[in-house]
């Protein structure tokens, strides 16, 4: 059973243009992509000053969104130039089982890939992987916070390529003007349009919110990538994300056919353009940031004691003798059945294999735990009236403190049914 750890990578990228786009498109998409990314000393004396500043500009940005992160808790590292070539070698090597970011040879970029690449109408066919892109091709009619984990909690190994860029913001109001200028024509007819109102409404609402306001319109694109081992898995897969996006408040995913080579270069990890930029859709800051893939599932804290499986199929560590807790003790709750005697002997069994010399105690009504402790070398003893060993609630000390608990446990004993 595959056991998944998900990886988040945020990528800065600033667009140099290249007057030589002729010469560079006659070099094939593969190496262009790969040369945009890796190879800046391609560029033109023409264009270094350029260069220069567009890393200045997303060293910028890559210092307020670390910022940013460790506010919020998080860890983020920078990967140098080794283990950003080490992605790209597992993107586009499918058939690797798992990601080494490693340092490799970063001047063997053409011999990156490893595999031939087969381009047919539905999918892609690198070494003995089946590809394809999925893409949304109609944004939610609404969002809400984290609303992206329909995709994210998918069990299946793939690729999210999450790309967006900010619109000039006079740029868009131009824009948003003259469309209400059309719509507020088009109302000035004899017959009443509602359409044309209500883009109206929409429009006024959008200039306001963007004069006033702190809001900013992007252009977001969402590509997944699939990789399976057979045709008729990979369409069971693209079935099921097709799905996770119909559960995004009205999305919908389109599987790709004759796009899939250009997205699938558009969606190689640090490259910002490609030839597939068709997929973009406009939206506001609050609407894509609740679209961003910006959170992963719990890894748990301390040291990894016990270990449990996700819903999204990776790994949580559990300490419940951690250091910075404020005591030990813990409470497990559910229904008849659902499992809570199984929890326990699992956090039991993996607790004895980090703390082979802890004593374990159970006090259990049912007998749920004898066999657990037979197997472990442990003993069950039976507490029963009817047994050699009993409890006698009146074997107390003669303290005065337990007049109160004799007489509780007395009017127990004699007190009638219901009374």
């Amino acid at each position: 059973r595959s056991v998944f750890e998900i990886r988040a990578y945020l990528f800065a990228v600033c667009v140099i243009p290249d007057e030589q786009s002729a010469k560079a498109r006659a070099g094939g998409f593969l190496r262009r992509s790969l040369l945009g990314v890796f190879n800046p000393e391609a560029i033109t004396d023409r264009y270094s000053q350029r260069h220069q500043a567009g890393r200045a500009l997303a060293a910028g940005i890559e210092e307020t969104v670390r910022v940013a992160l460790k506010k919020t808790g998080l860890d983020p590292r920078r990967l140098h130039h080794g283990q950003i070539t080490a992605l790209l070698r597992y993107y586009l090597n499918p058939d690797d089982h798992a990601p080494v970011l490693s340092s490799i040879n970063a001047h063997a970029i053409e011999d990156l890939p490893a595999f031939d690449i087969s381009k047919e109408w539905r999918y892609l066919k690198i070494g003995g992987t089946y590809v394809r892109a999925v893409t949304m091709r109609r944004i939610p009619d609404e969002t809400f916070p984290a609303m992206i984990q329909a995709l994210t909690a998918l069990r299946h190994p793939l690729w999210m390529s999450v790309r967006f860029s900010k619109i000039p913001k006079g740029k868009e109001l131009s824009r948003v003007k003259i469309r209400r200028n059309l719509a507020e024509a088009l109302n000035l007819e004899k017959n009443h349009n509602l359409k044309a109102d209500v883009a109206v409404q929409e429009a006024l609402e959008l200039e306001r919110e963007l004069i006033v306001g702190d809001e900013q319109i992007f252009l977001g694109e969402w590509v997944l990538i699939l990789g399976e081992l057979s045709p008729a898995q990979l369409e069971l897969t693209t079935r099921e994300v097709k799905m996770a996006f119909s559960a995004l408040s009205g999305a919908e995913g389109l599987s790709e056919t004759a796009a899939n080579l250009q997205l699938w270069l558009s969606a190689l990890p640090g490259s910002g353009t490609g030839a597939g930029d068709y997929r973009f859709h406009r939206m506001l800051t609050r609407n894509l940031a609740d679209l961003l893939p910006v959170f992963l599932p719990y890894r748990g804290r301390g040291n990894p004691a016990v270990l449990f499986e996700t819903r999204e199929q990776t790994v949580c560590r559990y300490d419940p003798f951690r250091a910075d807790l404020p005591n030990y003790n813990a409470l497990v709750f559910g229904a008849s059945g659902g499992g809570k005697s199984f929890l326990v002997q699992n956090l039991c069994m993996q607790l004895l294999s980090t703390y082979p010399d802890a004593k374990l105690i159970f006090i259990d009504k049912g007998g749920s735990y004898s066999r657990f402790a037979q197997i472990f070398g442990g003993s069950a003893i039976q507490v029963s009236g009817e047994r050699d060993c009993a409890i006698n609630p009146l074997d107390v000390e003669p303290f005065e403190e337990k007049k109160a608990y004799l007489q509780a446990v007395i009017g127990e004993m004699v007190r009638e049914e219901g009374r």
